[in-house]
Order: C-alpha cells, then structure tokens, then sequence
C-alpha cells in the first residue's frame, strides 16, 4: 500500500448524518492524562507501521488505499487543545499539535469501534507536565503522604478541570454532535 505522508487528508464526516441509526446508549470512554494523552505522534510513524510483519494490517483501518484517512461514523471525539475544541468523528489530526498529529485515541477509538455496537464518545482532557500525584489528586485521596513539586494552588487543579470538561461535553452532546441526539451517554471506561 504507498503511503501519503506530505499531506494529511481525511474525507468528509458526511455533514452531522451517520449512515446508520444508533442504537442502545452512547458508550462514553475519558481520555485523561499527561503528555501521553494530548498525542504527539506524527502521521509519517504511520509509514513504519505499514511496513511490520505482524501489525502492518493495522494500518487499513487508519488509513485508505488512496492514501486519506478513515474517518468512523460511530466514533467522535471531544478534545479542547489550548485554543480550539475538537469535536467530530473520529480520524487522524487529534493530537496536539494539529492536522498531522494524533495521540492514543485512534487506535483506541478504532479498536472500540470494531468491538462494540454502540456509538462512541472519546472525552480527551489532558495536559501535559501535570503531576499525577499532586494535579490530578482528587479531593477524596486527602493530603499527599509525601512531599511533591505541586504548589498547593495546583493540588487537584487538573482533576476539576477533567471533572469540569466532561460534564460540559455531556451537557452539550445534542449541539456539539446532534447525530447522537437523544442518547442516553453512559460512562464505559
């Protein structure tokens, strides 16, 4: 299969309209973390891939014989990056630094897809050089038992901010993707 990598395409997610009515609840997966998360991989890796023995046929499920990328009617992705708000089905250009970029989600988002026969909602919310331990800490995990870096300002700042985002996304499903209007989301993982 000849791989594009100058140019990242993907095709039109066919304007909001599934090629298919959804059924049963809408299967919801976070997506938090550090640097990890936010997807710092780049579209010419995928060209390494194509080439494995044992893996290479990954490869068809990302991208297709003419070279753009397979976007899932069942799969969408919500993703507030600094400055802009991803939110459509799921394709390459997720990660964190634009177009030619995309993080765990993919692969994740893809081997869901296949699995399950509900719809998908992958809620990102991440950033990175954030502490576990301290950013992260939720407020029932009490007082660190050791000394961290995190200033006390910061301690459970980012696990907020998580909890903030995906009830915002939740909240707004019907507008932000109305072809999952009127599913019941249901927290799966």
């Amino acid at each position: 299969m000849a791989l594009m990598t100058s140019a990242v395409m993907a095709e039109p997610a066919g304007a909001g309209k599934p090629s298919h009515e959804f059924k049963g609840p809408l299967k919801v997966f976070i997506l938090a973390g550090q640097s990890n998360k936010e997807g710092y991989a780049g579209a010419q890796t995928l060209d390494e891939l194509g080439k494995h023995p044992t893996h290479g046929d990954l490869l068809i499920k990302i991208r297709k014989a003419n070279g753009s990328f397979v976007v899932r009617d069942d799969v969408f992705v919500s993703y507030k990056y600094e400055y802009e708000h991803i939110k459509r089905p799921l394709s390459m250009g997720m990660g964190a630094l634009g177009p030619e970029w995309f993080g765990p989600e993919l692969m994740f988002g893809i081997g869901m897809g296949d699995e399950l026969k509900e719809p998908i909602l992958l809620i990102k919310t991440c950033w990175g050089g954030h502490s576990l331990y301290g950013n992260f800490r939720p407020p029932s995990a009490g007082k660190p038992a050791f000394k961290t870096d995190c200033p006390p300002e910061g301690m459970g700042a980012s696990y907020h901010k998580l909890v903030k985002e995906v009830r915002e996304c939740l909240a707004n499903l019907d507008t932000d993707f109305p072809q999952l209007k009127g599913l019941k989301p249901e927290i799966s993982g």
